[in-house]
């Protein structure tokens, strides 16, 4: 670690950004220190999200899901709807004041009674994650796509809260749907140790 430099770990909330972390962070320390350093606080920083997951063991947990789901339907066209990019997110993203690794791992569960033909939703949520991801500049590692849930990995812009990212792709999908409820009433949102 840098001289000068803090270390902090912090255990957050969907609806945080790590932008609103950073300044929550800042914030506190200006006004504790205050009084005996009142210029300790630069506006410097580097965040970095940790877990006990890495893409590489995602990548494992994938495949091995894939594989079971080709054992139970005999489905090879399920293995062709798996996203995998190029996509280091071990590498820091730079922003104005400092740098940022911002590694989520979302999984949202599949309502299939509201899903009258899951091979067509599949094939739409295939092209969809992609479709949004660019446009939205997410970096998506992959997309693991089954037919009982979606399973990405991904790094976010500094400024989007983990919760709002995981709607993005629900309200995205469900749109593409005519609106329909295709998801579950719950969501898992977790970070990637890079």
């Amino acid at each position: 670690m840098k001289p000068g430099w803090s270390r902090f770990r912090v255990h957050s909330r969907p609806e945080l950004s790590p932008q609103n972390v950073v300044g929550l962070i800042q914030t506190y320390l200006r006004e504790f220190l205050h009084g005996e350093l009142p210029n300790a606080i630069h506006g410097s920083f580097r965040i970095q999200s940790c877990g006990s997951l890495t893409s590489q063991t995602l990548r494992d947990i994938a495949a091995s899901a894939v594989e079971q789901e080709l054992d139970r339907s005999g489905d090879t066209n399920v293995q062709s709807l798996q996203i995998h990019q190029l996509v280091d997110l071990s590498q820091p993203q730079s922003c104005t004041h400092g740098e940022f690794c911002y590694n989520l791992h979302i999984v949202l569960d599949l309502d299939t009674e509201q899903i009258p033909k899951i091979k067509d939703f599949l094939e739409m949520a295939h092209d969809h994650v992609m479709r949004m991801s660019q446009r939205l500049s997410y970096r998506l590692l992959q997309a693991t796509i089954l037919p009982h849930h979606l399973d990405l990995a991904l790094g976010g812009p500094i400024d989007v809260s983990p919760g709002d990212i995981a709607l993005t792709y629900m309200n995205g999908l469900a749109d593409a749907c005519q609106c329909r409820p295709v998801f579950c009433f719950r969501v898992y949102i977790g970070t990637l140790d890079e």
